[in-house]
C-alpha cells in the first residue's frame, strides 16, 4: 500500500462495503469465484518501506444480516401517501394527543375515558377501545377529534373496527361533519346501522347527501375494514375488506365538500360541538388505523391495505417470498437467479418486523427445504428442494482427477423421529419405528416454518424421515489438485456452484465407487509457488417430494387420467 490506494485519507474508494470480485484465469477463461463487500482495511505500516493493507471481505448475507425489515403494513400505507393517519396506537389513558403518523401534524385531542388495547391487524402497534356512552354530554362520549378538515374530493377514508354498539339509529365510526341549521351532516364517513350491523360509507358532496351501503354484519365479532372514496368524477364507493361492496354512486355536479367542521373518531358531535343535535351514537367497540387521503385509492389499493393488514404476504411461494425480501432490500434484478419453489407459504409472522433480511430468508430456504445463497458472480440464489434431482449432473470426474475422496457413514444424519411446527400451527410429527427399533430415538425438531397449512408440515416431517431413517454411505468430501490437467479441469472445476449436481468416480480393487451427489460447501486454497487445492462437501441427492396430500419420499398416488382438479402442478394426488 506504498501508493496509498487502499489508504481512505488519499482514496475515497478505500472505504468499507465497497463491493469486491476475486477472479482467476486469463481472458475468457477468468472464472469468477467471489463477489463480495469489504469488511475492513486496517493499515499497517512497518519499517521504512512496508506498507500493508490486508482485506477481508463478506459476500451479500452480510448486508442482508444488518438490514431490518420495516413494519409491512406501515410500509404499505406510507406509499400510498396519506392525509392523514392516525393509528390510536397512543398510550391511554395518558395521551391526551391523538398522534398522527402521516408526517403532516394533523394531531387530534382525545375525549371521554378511552382504553388502550391490541391491534386489529395480523402485525400493528395497538387500537383504542371505546364504549359508546354520554352521547349527550360535552367530552363524555369516548373518541377523537381532530380539527384539520378537507375542503374537496377525491379523497379516501379508511378505518379498521370490531364490533359496534347495538340498538336503535346508526353509531358514528369516523368521519368529517359539520353544523348545518343545527343538524348534524356527514361530509364524508362511515357509520353502522345498529340494527342490522351494516356499514355505510355516507358523503355530502356538491350539496348533494350519498350513501353506499355495505351488506356485511359488523356486529359478528370479526375484524373489519372499511374503504370509502370519492373519486373526481363525484362517484362513491364503499369496500369492505377489500371487496366492493356498494357504488359507484354518483354524488353532486362539483366536488365542493364543506370544511367547517372536524374529523371524528368514534364520538358523535354534542353540546357546543361543531355538529351536534345529531340522533347517532357514540361508536362501541374497537377501532385502530383510521386514515385519509386526498385521492381515491383504486379497488387494488383497498384490496392490497386489507390483506396487508389481515394476512400479510400470505400464499407467497417460496420464491415469490424471496423475491419479495429482495426486492424491499433493493437488490438488484440483474444479480438474482430465484426459482418458484414448491411450497406455499402463509402470513408473514407477527415477528417479521425488525428481523434481519437474512433471517427471513433462511427460514424460507428451510421452509422449502431448498437452498438460498449468493454465487461467485455475487447473485442472490434461490433453488427449490427438487432443483439437484430435475437437473442433468453439471461435471463428471474421474479417477485420476481427483486427490481425495472421503465418505461419512455415521448416525449424524439419523432422523427417524421429526416434528414440524409452522408459524401458528400445531406440531407435526412423523416417526419410522423401524428404524427406531434398531437405532434409538434419533429425534429432530424445526419450528416457526412459514407453511399455510399444517398438512404441509407434516408432509415435510415424514419426508425427513422417510429421507434419513437409514444410516448411508455420504460421500462428504473430494478435493482436487486442477493443475494435474489444467486445460480439462480448470473450467469444470472452478465453475462449479453450491447446488450443482456432480458425479465422481474413484478406482479401488473390486467395484469402482461411483458417487452422484450435490456440492454443499467449496473451498478454495492458493498461494504461491502454483500451489492450488480446490474441495468440496458434498451431500447425496434427496429423492421424492412433498406437500399438502401426505406422503414422504416418493410415496404419493397418481392417476393414469387425471381431472385437472384433481392434482396439484406436481402431478400429485392430494386427499
Amino acid at each position: 500500500n506504498r501508493d496509498r490506494t487502499f489508504d481512505p485519507e488519499f482514496n475515497s474508494d478505500a472505504r468499507p462495503n465497497k463491493r469486491i470480485r476475486v477472479s482467476v484465469g486469463p481472458g475468457a477463461d477468468t472464472v469468477r469465484l467471489f463477489d463480495g463487500f469489504l469488511d475492513a482495511l486496517p493499515q499497517s505500516y512497518s519499517g521504512p518501506a512496508a506498507a500493508t493493507v490486508n482485506l477481508s471481505a463478506t459476500d451479500a448475507f452480510k448486508l442482508l444480516a444488518r438490514f431490518e425489515l420495516d413494519p409491512i403494513y406501515q410500509t404499505v400505507i406510507e406509499a400510498d401517501d396519506p392525509w392523514g393517519w392516525w393509528r390510536l396506537a397512543d398510550d391511554l389513558p395518558t395521551a391526551s394527543t391523538v398522534a398522527d403518523a402521516s408526517g403532516n401534524g394533523r394531531t387530534g385531542t382525545w375525549k371521554g375515558t378511552p382504553s388502550s388495547t391490541g391491534s386489529l391487524l395480523a402485525s400493528g402497534p395497538g387500537a383504542v377501545k371505546l364504549d359508546g356512552s354520554g352521547d349527550n354530554v360535552e367530552g363524555s362520549a369516548d373518541g377523537a377529534v381532530v380539527s384539520w378538515t378537507l375542503a374537496a374530493a377525491p379523497l379516501t377514508v379508511e378505518a379498521w373496527v370490531k364490533t359496534g354498539k347495538f340498538g336503535t339509529n346508526s353509531s358514528l365510526i369516523c368521519g368529517q361533519t359539520h353544523v348545518a341549521s343545527g343538524t348534524f351532516i356527514f361530509d364524508f364517513g362511515f357509520a353502522m346501522n345498529n340494527a342490522t350491523g351494516h356499514p355505510s360509507f355516507l358523503a355530502q358532496v356538491g350539496g348533494i347527501n350519498v350513501a353506499c351501503t355495505g351488506t356485511t354484519d359488523l356486529r359478528d365479532t370479526g375484524i373489519h375494514h372499511l374503504v370509502g372514496t370519492i373519486d373526481s368524477s363525484r362517484n362513491c364507493r364503499l369496500y369492505v375488506d377489500g371487496v366492493l361492496q356498494s357504488g359507484p354512486t354518483t354524488a353532486g355536479s362539483t366536488t365542493t365538500i364543506d370544511a367547517s367542521g372536524s374529523f371524528r373518531i368514534g364520538k358523535t358531535p354534542v353540546g357546543s360541538d361543531p355538529g351536534a343535535g345529531s340522533s347517532y351514537k357514540s361508536f362501541d367497540g374497537e377501532i385502530c388505523e383510521v386514515a385519509v387521503y386526498d385521492r381515491a385509492l383504486s379497488a387494488a389499493e383497498a384490496l392490497e391495505h386489507h390483506t396487508t393488514g389481515a394476512a400479510p404476504w400470505a400464499n407467497d411461494t417460496t420464491g415469490a417470498r424471496v423475491t419479495r425480501v429482495l426486492d424491499l432490500v433493493g437488490w438488484r434484478s440483474a444479480d438474482r437467479s430465484i426459482e418458484t419453489g414448491a411450497s406455499t407459504l402463509g402470513p408473514a409472522p407477527s415477528n417479521v418486523e425488525g428481523a434481519s433480511a437474512l433471517d427471513h430468508l433462511l427460514a424460507v430456504e428451510q421452509t422449502e427445504q431448498g437452498r438460498f445463497f449468493i454465487d461467485g458472480q455475487g447473485r442472490a440464489c434461490f433453488f427449490s428442494r427438487n432443483h439437484e434431482t430435475s437437473v442433468a449432473v453439471e461435471a463428471t470426474f474421474t479417477d485420476g482427477e481427483i486427490d481425495h475422496l472421503e465418505f461419512d457413514y455415521s448416525e449424524s444424519n439419523l432422523v427417524n423421529d421429526c416434528t414440524v411446527t409452522r408459524v401458528g400451527g400445531l406440531p407435526q410429527r412423523a416417526q419410522d419405528a423401524a428404524s427406531i427399533a434398531a437405532y434409538w430415538r434419533m429425534s429432530e425438531s424445526m419450528s416457526g416454518l412459514l407453511y399455510s397449512t399444517d398438512n404441509e408440515a407434516k408432509a415435510m416431517a415424514e419426508w425427513r424421515v422417510a429421507n434419513l431413517a437409514e444410516p448411508t454411505l455420504r460421500p462428504s468430501a473430494v478435493t482436487f489438485k486442477p493443475l494435474i490437467n489444467m486445460a480439462s479441469l480448470f473450467p469444470r472445476v472452478l465453475a462449479r456452484e453450491l447446488g450443482d449436481r456432480v458425479s465422481v468416480t474413484k478406482a479401488v480393487d473390486g467395484a469402482d465407487i461411483e458417487v452422484d451427489a450435490v456440492i454443499e460447501g467449496i473451498t478454495h486454497d492458493f498461494r504461491g509457488g502454483m500451489h492450488w487445492d480446490t474441495s468440496w462437501n458434498l451431500s447425496p441427492l434427496q429423492y421424492g417430494q412433498f406437500g399438502p396430500g401426505g406422503g414422504g419420499g416418493n410415496t404419493y398416488w397418481t392417476l393414469d387420467h387425471p381431472t385437472l382438479s384433481q392434482l396439484d402442478s406436481n402431478n400429485r394426488l392430494g386427499f
